[in-house]
């Protein structure tokens, strides 16, 4: 009787946890992207360092405060 109670919320609860690791691993490819064409551009010659410089730092703000909402979101 336990078991057929708890089994849907323990499905919904695989699902989410595998959509977060898909959603961190998003993330993470899109940052490893941007700074790769960033640096790409810099070694070229086309974008200042200053640039650079600030544009990793918006770049990796944005995924640490994107990842940091949703760890709290699975922490309910």
């Amino acid at each position: 009787m336990v078991t057929t109670f708890y089994e849907p919320r323990l499905k919904q609860r695989e699902s989410e946890i595998r959509l977060t690791k898909f959603m961190a691993l998003c993330a993470a490819g899109i940052v490893v992207f941007i700074v790769g064409v960033c640096t790409f551009l810099t070694f070229c010659g086309k974008l200042d360092s200053a640039t650079f410089g600030f544009l990793i730092g918006v770049v990796v703000g944005s995924a640490l405060t994107f990842v940091r909402d949703m760890v709290k979101q699975d922490g309910k």
